[in-house]
């Protein structure tokens, strides 16, 4: 792996500044026949137009490959290791996965008199991808005890972005609070081509690579429109008042076929308050509404309807040296419905008979505890740990998973722990740190 990263003034004022970060890796694996390659170009410059004035523009340009197995090592039929070794590749050597990302984006930003200020975001990016791989299955029900699944498929695709705001201070009832409002626009555009064979059934473990047919393209044009507001009050010195909202339309078109989606006006509130105990530490209690698009598509080609709920924090934090170190302590329970959950449907005509339906209302509820930044001068350390049971609570459709796990793949307790420290002396350009991380089981 090599990387070049170089930053400078362009002028003699340093009124116009750029930076430009280019990187190359290629990297074999632990398993046989796997290897990735990466490049990445990126620039960007920022010029000050006047004393009040900025803008910024930048580009990048990533491309990536990646020869590698898409699926897991076999088990037995009943269920029981087969003493693979660790390097075994029960893929195909034309397996592959090759990606080509190109963004643009700027940034213009205004002060104005009082201390307010204005900023305009606006990003473009296109991707084209390639997939094509397989998986194998065992068969106990059927004369072969293995079948290949292959997969071939590419994508176009496209997103922009646009978001304005103007934020600043005002005065009210003899004190200074502060308020941000503004818009944004974001547009995604998927084309996804398809070709033929998908299932080679009792085809042998080792195939070469079939002569894929384009058999056709599904083009979906997602559109979602908002305008926000978010103020934060200060009701006495040790307390304030955090509120917020958000108008928002939602629009998923299928250019190809049925499908289309659409939210009109959906409303989402948040709300907090603050309480500093001291001079290091306060409290806060805080709400807000869930409204999250998915793109998980049912049977009938329709993306599954928006995640909707309800999310409660309470917790208290911490600032020490004088804001080197920070703390926090968090309960919070988020109660959800309409998550997209795969399901078993006949002749499902989504890629990999992947169909979703929405769940039934699911319940996150756990601790979250974070220490971040500077014991010393030197010394740098980071730690955390989550807890958090998440669980079906109401489920017409399928009344068996009420008060089960919902998500046996996401495990339930997190921890990390990261710590780096500079040497002094004839040493100080030395830096050494360490990370650990933990996570409970999972299983499928």
């Amino acid at each position: 792996r090599g990387e070049v990263d170089a930053s400078s003034p362009l002028n003699d004022s340093g009124t116009l500044r750029g930076r430009v970060v280019t990187s190359y890796r290629d990297a074999n694996s632990f398993m046989d026949r796997a290897e990735e390659q990466h490049g990445l170009f990126y620039a960007v410059t920022e010029a000050d137009l006047s004393e009040d004035t900025t803008f910024t523009f930048g580009l990048s340009h990533q491309k990536d490959k990646t020869n590698a197995f898409w699926g897991s090592s076999l088990i037995g039929l009943d269920g029981h290791h087969l003493d693979l070794p660790r390097s075994y590749n029960p893929g195909t050597d034309w397996e592959n996965k090759d990606q080509e990302t190109n963004a643009v984006f700027a940034e213009l930003r205004h002060r104005l008199a009082n201390d307010w200020a204005l900023q305009l975001n606006a990003n473009y990016a296109e991707q084209n991808g390639l997939f094509s791989g397989s998986y194998l299955t065992q068969m106990a029900n059927v004369g072969y005890a293995k079948r290949r699944t292959i997969y071939h498929a590419t994508y176009d695709e496209n997103q922009g972005g646009v978001d304005a705001f103007a934020s600043g201070p005002f005065q009210a009832f003899g004190r200074t609070h502060e308020l941000v409002v503004g818009a944004s626009r974001r547009i995604y555009d998927m084309t996804t081509h398809n070709y033929s064979p998908y299932n080679l059934g009792g085809q042998p473990v080792d195939i070469a690579k079939p002569n894929f047919v384009h058999t056709g393209h599904n083009r979906a044009v997602t559109t979602q429109d908002g305008v926000y507001l978010t103020t934060r009050l200060s009701l006495a010195d040790p307390l304030k008042l955090i509120l917020g909202g958000r108008l928002d339309w939602y629009d998923y078109d299928n250019r190809d076929g049925t499908g289309d989606y659409k939210v009109t006006r959906n409303v989402t509130r948040y709300g907090g308050l603050i309480y500093d105990l001291d001079d290091h530490h306060s409290v806060y209690v805080s709400y807000s509404d869930i409204f999250t698009p998915q793109s998980r598509l049912d049977a009938s080609a329709t993306p599954v309807r928006p995640i909707v709920g309800k999310n409660y924090e309470v917790g208290i934090k911490g600032e020490y040296f004088d804001g080197a170190l920070n703390a926090s302590l968090a309960l919070f329970r988020i109660d959800q419905e309409n998550r997209a959950v795969q399901v078993f449907v006949p002749n499902c005509p989504q890629a990999n008979n992947q169909c979703y339906a929405p769940s039934g209302e699911v319940r996150s509820q756990g601790i979250d505890m974070e220490l971040q930044g500077a014991l010393t001068e030197n010394w740098q350390v980071g730690a955390g740990y989550t807890y958090a049971r998440v669980h079906t609570i109401k489920d017409a459709a399928s009344p068996q998973k009420e008060n089960q796990r919902f998500d046996t793949d996401t495990p339930e307790h997190l921890f990390k722990l990261t710590t780096s420290y500079r040497f002094q002396g004839e040493l100080k350009k030395l830096r050494v740190g360490g990370s650990l991380s933990w996570q409970s089981r999972m299983y499928n």
